[in-house]
């Protein structure tokens, strides 16, 4: 979950309000906020500490197994700290492990080729996928030195050749000094033009000979790769799954066993967020490979959004039934884990109930509709309880000159419910479906759900979606379909093949009084 969801509706505190947030924080005895996910750098740099306030959920230990897997999650239901703590117990992370863990999250110019129409082969993710598994295997190597000595000198140059060829950064100097800056352990001396010489001409090692006996092995091994002339694989032998056989002899050789390529955050990666039609056509290409989906030593671990499952079975040559899945799932109690977990770790133990951060007659109660109205998503008990904090802090900030009131009140929640239910009409925070429409067809789908419009229908729809998000005056569609009765039924007709069964309230075709009908949640491509 290292991603917030709805990160540009976060508040923005004055400076008194921080001081207010941070008060409260030194007052509980806690080193920093549990559940600060306003600014997503935040977050990050607390994914080495995953581990210790990760909620396993279940299939878990099936995730972490060596096998190909698709995993499936609702927004919010931390498909990307699952990955986290995936990677993090192989190799580069873990010392002891013998898996190689990849991380598959960032798509070069894949997702625009997906957007313009350009058809994608495996091919182009092995490269991509390459590039990755090639730096994470360097790193590994660079960090232990038992591995590196396993490689042969064959195996090092072939090494170069990988890292030459599927890796840009091999080719920026700046970039390979500050990886030896790091790896040695001191700050090598040399002279630039010298330097960018015995780069070129493989001669580093002698370059830094009287130098290197003082460096750690990391700095020889990146020597020892620098210098290596690449043995480079025959043209005609380049398919996609030779190419990924080669490289996982050269895991194998390492001394490695296997390697776990972790795919996420397809989601996040514009223009495919939100659009379960190009994230589809960015993974069937892959997933459509069963070649390199089940190469040996090999397991491909995809955390992807809920949405995405139904689009995936469509995709001519994609066998789904030879990919085994998961969902993750949570439920009230695994969310209350999460909330003392985060809680435990936070205050060093020191806080271990949310109840005692309450005022003593709404505690178990606050808990509760906390726990309720998150709705089983983690993603969105993290934001109503940052809300709640960050509430109580402006309310003291607005008064300063009152004792610091140290527990959350009743009032202080209902405020934040009465606004969190006001927001429940965003897709963006509750995770409702967007609405999807293919003009040329008709075809119109929400979630799993799909109709094809036609007629009356066809024609009302188009013009609430032509002005998505605004209201369209009764007046124009009345005049349209030659009446309001007529108008009424049609608009009946539509709310019962787009609105959920059993909802309160209309969702996506809601009813301004007195003025019109506004069309709201949808996905324009």
């Amino acid at each position: 979950m290292s991603k917030s969801t709805s990160s540009s509706s976060k508040p923005i505190l004055t400076v008194a309000e921080k001081q207010a947030l941070r008060d409260w924080l030194v007052l509980h005895e806690f080193r920093a906020n549990p559940f600060d996910v306003r600014v997503a750098e935040h977050e990050a740099k607390r994914e080495p500490y995953l581990h210790t306030y990760f909620i396993s959920t279940p299939y878990y230990d099936e995730i972490r197994e060596a096998q190909t897997l698709i995993v499936y999650a609702s927004r919010g239901c931390g498909k990307s700290a699952h990955r986290i703590m995936v990677a993090r117990d192989c190799r580069p992370y873990n010392p002891s492990s013998t898996t190689l863990g990849v991380e598959y999250t960032s798509f070069g110019n894949l997702a625009e080729w997906v957007k313009n129409g350009r058809p994608l082969t495996a091919g182009d993710h092995i490269r991509l996928i390459l590039d990755r598994a090639t730096l994470t295997l360097v790193e590994t190597l660079a960090n232990d030195v038992n591995l590196a000595k396993c490689l042969s000198g064959k195996g090092l140059q072939r090494l170069r050749w990988f890292w030459d060829t599927f890796c840009p950064v091999a080719q920026d100097q700046v970039w390979f000094t500050d990886q030896l800056r790091a790896a040695t352990g001191a700050i090598p001396v040399y002279d630039w033009r010298a330097f960018d010489q015995a780069y070129a001409g493989r001669q580093l090692t002698v370059l830094f000979e009287s130098q290197a006996q003082q460096w750690k092995p990391a700095g020889r091994f990146w020597l020892a790769l620098a210098d290596a002339p690449p043995a480079a694989i025959d043209e005609n032998s380049r398919s996609p799954l030779f190419l990924w056989q080669s490289f996982m002899r050269l895991v194998r050789q390492a001394g490695l066993t296997d390697v776990c390529i972790l795919i996420d955050e397809v989601d996040e990666r514009p223009p495919l967020t939100d659009n379960p039609d190009f994230m589809a056509d960015f993974l069937a290409p892959l997933l459509a490979d069963l070649d390199i989906m089940e190469a040996d030593d090999t397991a491909f671990k995809l955390f992807l959004p809920a949405d995405l499952q139904t689009e995936l079975h469509r995709r001519p040559g994609v066998r789904i039934d030879r990919l085994p899945t998961r969902s993750i799932v949570w439920n009230d109690e695994s969310l209350a884990e999460l909330l003392r977990q985060r809680l435990v770790v936070f205050s060093d133990t020191r806080v271990s109930d949310f109840e005692e951060l309450c005022e003593p007659d709404c505690g178990a109660l606050l808990h509760t509709n906390l726990i309720k109205t998150a709705s089983e998503v983690p993603r969105n008990l993290i934001e109503l309880c940052d809300s709640l904090i960050v509430t109580h802090a402006r309310r003291q900030a607005a008064q300063p000159t009152e004792p610091v009131r140290p527990l959350l009140t009743w009032q202080e929640w209902e405020t934040i419910q009465s606004d969190w239910k006001a927001g429940m009409q965003s897709s963006v925070i509750t995770g409702v479906p967007l609405l999807r429409f293919d003009k040329a067809t008709g075809r119109i789908r929400v979630g799993a759900r799909e109709s094809v419009l036609t007629g009356r229908l066809l024609e009302l729809f188009s013009v609430l979606y032509d002005n998505a998000g605004e209201v369209v005056e009764n007046e124009d569609l009345i005049d349209i379909f030659d009446g309001d009765s007529a108008l009424r039924r049609v608009l009946s007709r539509l709310r019962d093949l787009i609105e959920p069964k059993g909802a309160d309230e209309p969702i996506y075709l809601a009813t301004v009084r007195g003025r019109g009908v506004q069309l709201n949640h949808v996905a324009k491509r």
